[in-house]
């Protein structure tokens, strides 16, 4: 075996890129030296939407630093502030215009920046270095709604300008992979050709997200007018348009039609509708609120013979969906997965339907569902002809659906990996206790599991017998990586303090609780050793509160064990959800320390998992 001698300046490089950032930022501090070796993994890839590089937008001497370095960015994920900050101060005014000098500093602030202290040199706000343009991007992720404090007319800020230096930005950036833009607010016309063109001209794209708010007139052909200009190399096509009377912030059509030269010059016929198919794209997801009729349809999906996911699209006229259902499995014959993430007019799933059925026998994989209100299960039950095949179901935002038909689902999908029905109410739909221990689940695959359980008011012994056994089936599913378990509540149920009762709240019976006997003899009666084999398990969601001021027992010393020994790769567990009830800290999750940080007085056992599970959080609020 050959033996590989590292330079210093490489073995620097593979080590860095082996370490979290918050560990490579005091290397470079070290010594000049240790900063040039280590730049380029710190700065390779940015992302701003993640805590860890958050800074990069909230400081002002971390932005600046970024800047200095962005020829070193490959991949970056601007969030709402960056973005502002970058658009609008790729060049100074005063390069283009002559204007009085306005600094990087005034620009930083203007645009979103907090100036945290007086500590900055005087130098350092009189600076008038132009923002370096970023020419290395592999992927980009912007917020391309450009809306800011300042006053509109702030001769600082142009939105109309800064939309025409996002187009100039990919313009320069050949090689990009990966685009992602949200907020971008288009209408039909120059700016939409200005878009398509831009778009047409990055022959490495392969991933194309765009979150489009439309205006005016002829919305409904700005999803085909976008598709056509796609290069031949697209294979992930992720639009969601929607439409609204106005526009927000100082982005003002008018202006964005009449003042911005390169946009002026641009007619339609400098825009050449691609003519080729894409043969390389496999994933349709155009989530559109504008429907469009059959033939712009089919003049679009006639080019895609190779799509396997495919978005059911919004038809304004919904009486054919055989008809249509059978073009689109002639079009795609490779679909594998559904999805209907905008079902307004058709909440039932009618389209989505029609295509289960012509599809060939045990040939859907995967179907996602929102706002399912099918109360005679018709969609349901159209997938009984691909029990054998589907390996994930997720019905999301649901209406209703009957409980026998999710245990027709739990046991009769063998292939079933992932199972997630969730609803806007805590009461439901779900599935009845009764129904869930109805027959033995036919996959034990099962990676994912969501559900609302409405668990009967019986004598304790019958429901004790019926949720021993629901535990044994959870406890068979030893794939698990996310269990979320919910309580059904009473719509009318309040607490101690007349608020309403929610799923987060409970706690199933005994779940949590060792079975074995305590000193005295008596046993416990618990059945957390049912989920000994949960090895992989990485999110307990749902309702786990343990909160003694909860209906449940508060696990202890010999549970807390348990749980960092069988269970060594959980990172969130809802054990704690109530202490912010009344709180503006909706959603915030903290680990042991943070929960202290907040002065919460939690149980010794609690306190000795944080410290052997440093990165395991809690729920904190509702």
């Amino acid at each position: 075996m050959g033996t590989h001698v590292f330079h210093i300046p490489e073995l620097v490089a593979n080590i860095c890129s082996f370490l979290h950032k918050k560990d490579v930022s005091p290397l470079m501090r070290t010594c000049r030296r240790l900063y040039i070796l280590c730049s380029f993994v710190f700065y390779k890839d940015i992302d701003m939407q993640a805590h860890a590089d958050k800074s990069l937008s909230t400081s002002f001497d971390a932005t600046r630093a970024l800047l200095r370095n962005s020829v070193l960015v490959r991949t970056i994920k601007m969030d709402r502030r960056f973005s502002r900050i970058y658009l609008g101060g790729i060049w100074t005014r005063c390069q283009e215009t002559g204007d009085p000098a306005i600094t990087f500093f005034d620009w930083y602030l203007v645009a979103g920046g907090d100036r945290q202290d007086d500590a900055y040199a005087d130098a350092d706000t009189k600076s008038t270095t132009s923002f370096p343009v970023m020419t290395n991007l592999r992927q980009l992720h912007c917020i391309a709604s450009l809306e800011q404090a300042s006053s509109a007319s702030d001769p600082i800020y142009d939105a109309d300008t800064g939309i025409s230096r996002l187009y100039m930005l990919i313009d320069l950036n050949i090689h990009l992979s990966d685009l992602c833009l949200h907020a971008l607010q288009i209408t039909f016309g120059p700016q939409l050709y200005r878009l398509a063109r831009t778009l047409s001209g990055i022959k490495a794209l392969g991933s194309l997200s765009l979150h489009i708010q439309a205006y005016g007139k002829h919305t409904d052909k700005i999803v085909p007018a976008i598709f056509f200009a796609c290069p031949q190399s697209v294979h992930t096509l992720d639009m969601d348009l929607s439409r609204s009377s106005r526009s927000s912030g100082s982005l003002t059509m008018t202006t964005m039609t009449t003042t911005d030269s390169g946009m002026d010059e641009m007619i339609e016929g400098d825009l050449l509708p691609r003519q080729d198919p894409l043969l390389n794209l496999a994933c349709w997801n155009v989530k559109s609120k504008v429907p469009y009729n059959f033939d712009t349809l089919q003049s679009m999906l006639s080019h895609c013979p190779n799509v396997n996911k495919l978005e059911v699209p919004r038809l304004i006229n919904t009486n054919d969906a055989d008809i249509v259902a059978r073009f689109i499995i002639d079009s795609c014959p490779r679909l594998t997965a559904l999805s209907q993430q905008y079902s307004f007019s058709d909440v039932t799933g009618l389209l989505m339907a029609a295509i289960s059925r012509v599809l060939p026998e045990n040939t859907l994989k995967s179907v996602e569902f929102s706002g399912l209100d099918d109360p005679d299960d018709t969609l349901l039950f159209s997938l009984w002809p691909h029990f054998g095949s589907l390996s994930s179901i997720e019905l999301l935002s649901c209406v209703e659906a009957s409980s026998e038909v999710l245990q027709v689902l739990l046991c009769h999908c063998s292939a079933l990996e992932a199972l997630v029905v969730t609803s806007n109410e805590d009461s439901g739909p779900g599935i009845h206790l009764e129904d869930a221990v109805a027959g033995t689940w036919a996959s034990n695959k099962l990676t994912r599991l969501q559900l609302t359980v409405m668990i009967p008011e019986s004598g304790r012994e019958a429901k004790m017998t019926l949720l021993e056994r629901f535990y044994r089936q959870i406890g068979a599913l030893v794939n698990l990586v996310v269990l979320d378990l919910r309580i059904a509540t009473d719509e009318d149920e309040r607490d101690e303090d007349e608020g309403y009762v929610t799923y987060k709240e409970k706690l199933f019976p005994g779940l949590l609780k060792l079975g074995n006997a305590t000193k005295n003899g008596a046993d416990r009666g618990g059945y957390l050793d049912l989920l000994a084999g949960l090895t992989r398990l990485e999110q307990l969601r749902g309702s786990f509160n343990v909160d003694p001021r909860g209906e449940g027992s508060v696990m202890g010393q010999e549970e807390c064990e348990w749980v960092w020994e069988h269970w060594p790769r959980l990172q969130v567990a809802d054990f704690y959800p109530s202490h912010f009830k009344h709180g503006a800290r909706f959603g915030l999750y903290g680990s042991v320390e943070e929960l202290e940080t907040e002065r919460l007085d939690l149980p010794a056992c609690f306190k000795w998992l944080g410290k052997q599970a440093p990165d395991l959080t809690f729920m904190t609020a509702l």
